[in-house]
């Protein structure tokens, strides 16, 4: 929190895995936005995957942003219907930006085919977003991509597009 006013979110971590364990966390200064890595930033699992790989969902959704995965994961779990309360989305993030798109998910690549049916593509609405789809998309040519109401899933969230995120 903020040194100021002791409540204001300053740094935000975020820890990632490699094959199940803590390897180091990406940082994220709030204002202005800047991002580091504590620990070791090398081969790390997507962004949520401990979480992702324990859920029955049938489908994986992939985002650009560990933001953009905590805000569509929120949607995602608001919209379920009582009866599947327990029910977990299957929500993951790319971890070293849209230039490294390909790269993260090809790491995991046979454990995505064998475990979901479904991949989708929830990468940022900018040229990056749309040049790292492209390049995930030969790896995963029956991945479908997410065409969003906002800039990136979190975005969506904080513009009240909620609905429209999940639909």
């Amino acid at each position: 929190v903020s040194e100021e006013d002791g409540k204001t979110p300053a740094i935000a971590y975020y820890p990632h895995t490699r094959n199940g364990a803590v390897v180091g966390y990406q940082c994220k200064l709030i204002d202005p936005k800047k991002f580091w890595w504590l620990g070791d930033p090398n081969d790390v699992d997507l962004f949520g995957w401990e979480q992702a790989i324990s859920s029955p969902s049938k489908t994986l959704f992939i985002t650009e942003g560990a933001d953009d995965a905590l805000a569509l994961y929120q949607v995602l779990k608001a919209r379920n219907k009582p009866e599947y309360a327990q029910f977990v989305p299957a929500v993951v993030s790319i971890t070293h930006g849209s230039t490294g798109a390909r790269r993260d998910i090809a790491r995991q690549l046979d454990a995505i085919k064998a475990k979901w049916e479904k991949v989708v593509l929830c990468f940022d609405m900018d040229d990056p977003g749309k040049a790292a789809v492209q390049s995930v998309l030969q790896i995963l040519p029956d991945a479908r991509a997410a065409n969003l109401p906002s800039k990136d899933a979190n975005q969506c969230l904080l513009d009240g597009r909620a609905n429209a995120l999940a639909t």
